[in-house]
């Protein structure tokens, strides 16, 4: 803001001049708020439950693309199927990573040459033909992205890239890997986005091409070839937010695309205190072929119970083709009939002696465990949770130094982490010899 002050010496044109300028520095402020409204009220859907939808892209640090994205980790060997391997690297592969990307439901492989000193170099099968030795190298540039005040991303970028075969062409992606170049993280480009009117409010709704295939409409599917979603995502939040952040699906606003969304009141607290009644339940999600169009009323599913039993408490996200959503209950609670995958969440255990625990689980470790259907006017019961069965897993650490984490496997098959809410003295440790006779013993340094 620039501050004038009139004095006597000031000439009557200079006043003239300094009045036009305040003149108009208003008119452009009314012309602003007014070229605001007008855009808000063109934007605005008029008609209930339904968004007319637009192509759009998608920023690599996204919650879009970070909850859609297909991660893999790095080979321990070279897969047998890849033929041959690019003349670059074809003589010695050291410091050559392998790796087998989740790109809808295909797999593709794909190395990255790591030197002692500079930026990475990568090759993606993009023909689809398990061979390198035809594919153009890309080079990775070293990036920061602070995504908190104490959480720096540090990765490569490769920039965007698709898949190009015979029966199979992809859309866009982003291409990166991690500063170690341990894993690769494949993102998704395009989306399609626009607002809808649900109850009287607006919210902004997205649908993201998750599986690469160029549409916007496959369902989530539970498998067991992969720990991703592999299809694609549905987003809405309320239009007083005006953008999809990095967390939001824990908030349970992006999620796998299903025949229904789930609004939860409880999971909007921290951000939308204010939303409907009249919007709480399940809508139905229609979606035109070419993903322009988007219909959702609401609907009444038919539903089944699971049952864990009343001495168990159970907070978790479950994936499904019917609505994803977070469920928080002890006992029993009604779902959708349909498939459903267990994600990640929290088991409360409440033992006779009236110690309280609490257990972390994720399903993503083993994408086997955690699946069940939901039939609809009947009960499925699962057991979760104790009694344990103790899962060691060591590993070496430097040249003398072993590391050894202690698992929980549950009666489902799933493994936790415990946390107990009440202190608890640190394990203690024995190491015995083939005679069972006691070579050393000791506390661990971490309990």
């Amino acid at each position: 803001m620039i501050l004038v002050s009139i004095t006597a010496e000031t000439s009557v044109v200079e006043r003239i001049l300094i009045k036009k300028i305040g003149i108009l520095f208003i008119a452009l402020l009314i012309t602003a708020g007014l070229g605001a409204a007008l855009y808000h009220y063109m934007t605005t859907p008029r008609q209930e439950g339904v968004a007319h939808l637009k192509p759009a892209k998608i920023k690599l640090y996204s919650g879009l693309t970070y909850s859609s994205s297909s991660f893999a980790a790095r080979e321990k060997t070279r897969p047998v199927e890849l033929i041959d391997l690019p003349p670059e690297v074809r003589d010695s592969d050291a410091g050559v990573f392998y790796f087998s990307l989740p790109i809808g439901k295909n797999n593709i492989f794909a190395i990255i040459q790591k030197p002692a000193s500079g930026n990475p170099k990568a090759w993606i099968d993009a023909d689809m033909d398990n061979r390198l030795s035809d594919e153009k190298a890309l080079s990775g540039t070293a990036k920061k992205h602070r995504e908190s005040r104490h959480d720096v991303w540090e990765y490569f970028d490769f920039g965007k890239t698709r898949l190009s075969g015979k029966n199979f062409t992809s859309a866009p992606f982003y291409f990166v890997c991690g500063k170690g170049c341990n894993y690769i993280d494949i993102r998704p480009v395009d989306c399609m986005r626009g607002k809808i009117r649900l109850g009287g409010r607006i919210y902004r709704v997205a649908v993201v091409d998750g599986d690469y295939d160029g549409k916007f409409s496959t369902l989530y599917e539970p498998s067991e070839n992969r720990g991703y979603w592999g299809c694609d995502v549905f987003a809405e939040e309320p239009d007083t937010y005006s953008l999809f952040r990095r967390r939001d699906y824990d908030a349970g606003k992006i999620v796998p695309l299903g025949k229904y969304f789930k609004f939860d009141r409880g999971r909007y607290l921290t951000r939308m205190p204010m939303l409907p009644k009249n919007n709480e339940g399940y809508f139905s999600i229609a979606l035109s072929a070419d993903g322009k169009t988007l219909r959702m009323q609401p609907t009444e599913p038919a539903m089944g119970t699971l049952k864990i039993g009343e001495t168990r408490r159970l907070s978790i996200q479950l994936l499904s083709d019917t609505a994803t959503q977070w469920v928080n209950f002890s006992d029993e609670v009604k779902l959708p009939a349909g498939q459903y995958q267990m994600h990640s969440g929290e088991l409360s255990y409440t033992h006779k002696d009236e110690s309280d625990f609490k257990f972390w689980t994720d399903f993503r470790k083993d994408i086997r465990k955690g699946r069940f259907a939901i039939i609809a006017g009947q009960t499925v019961t699962l057991n979760p949770g104790p009694p344990f069965t103790v899962k060691s897993d060591v590993s070496k650490r430097g040249k003398d130094e072993l590391s050894i984490n202690a698992g929980l496997i549950g009666n489902e098959g799933e493994e936790y982490g415990l946390r107990i809410s009440r202190s608890t003295p640190k394990p203690t440790l024995k190491i015995l010899d083939e005679n069972d006779k006691e070579v050393h013993a000791g506390t661990m340094e971490y309990g």
